[in-house]
């Protein structure tokens, strides 16, 4: 079962570019998922500037779940961002 959310983020004070170089920094994502205790993370982005597509993916563990929520999503949780990127 997965549940879809869409919010769109803004960034006031920099330029398209800017964001997307961020997004797509290895160091950034790393340094995100580290943050946030994750058990593994990918992230990749299909082209550039307006138009590129982004997609993120963070991995948590659930030992934080209660034993009986856990029998439902397993050992992990996989929580995936994408979208379009546009001005």
């Amino acid at each position: 079962m997965s549940k879809t959310i869409t919010e769109k983020l803004t960034y006031p004070g920099a330029t398209l570019e800017q964001v997307v170089a961020m997004l797509a920094d290895p160091a950034f994502r790393e340094q995100v998922a580290t943050y946030q205790q994750a058990v593994r993370s990918s992230a990749s982005n299909t082209g550039t500037g307006a138009g590129s597509t982004a997609r993120i993916e963070v991995v948590h563990g659930t030992d934080q779940v209660p034993s009986f929520a856990r029998k439902f999503v397993g050992d992990e949780i996989s929580i995936v961002q994408g979208g379009d990127v546009d001005q």
